[in-house]
């Protein structure tokens, strides 16, 4: 961000599997830094404690999209829903993608469900959107 001109209202943090894990933990910890978060196939695994509700205070503004599998056997399914619940309690607005048969993997497919929800999330005033031909 030092070098190139980027709109800090556009960052995006995603991950897979345990870069889903490390996306909740080092994307919510870092609401200054990322607009938004997309773990696909992981899991919020912070427990319930006043630092980790202080955490999710902090980062309540940033968007939240989640994705994954209904029969992942890595990463149970109802850990995804108890992570969403867990958010939407803490005032979080979650765009929840469960994909009944899918299992441990990031479908192809997913990242441009993501990245369409994450234009539409920074179409906002906030954004500084220069034309789709124009480099940064």
């Amino acid at each position: 961000m030092t070098l190139y001109s980027i709109d800090p209202a556009r960052v995006l943090l995603t991950g897979f599997s345990q870069g889903a894990v490390y996306t909740y933990t080092f994307g919510l910890r870092n609401p200054g830094v990322f607009r938004a978060i997309a773990p696909v196939a992981g899991a919020l695994i912070a427990g319930q404690s006043p630092a980790a509700e202080a955490i999710l205070r902090r980062a309540r503004g940033m968007g939240v999209y989640i994705a994954h599998g209904a029969i992942d056997q890595q990463i149970p399914v109802v850990r995804a829903r108890a992570s969403r619940a867990r958010l939407e309690k803490a005032g979080f607005v979650v765009t929840y993608h469960e994909m009944p048969y899918m299992g441990h993997h990031f479908p192809p497919e997913e990242a441009p469900r993501i990245w369409t929800w994450f234009q539409k999330l920074t179409a906002g005033p906030t954004a500084k959107q220069k034309p789709a031909n124009q480099r940064p």
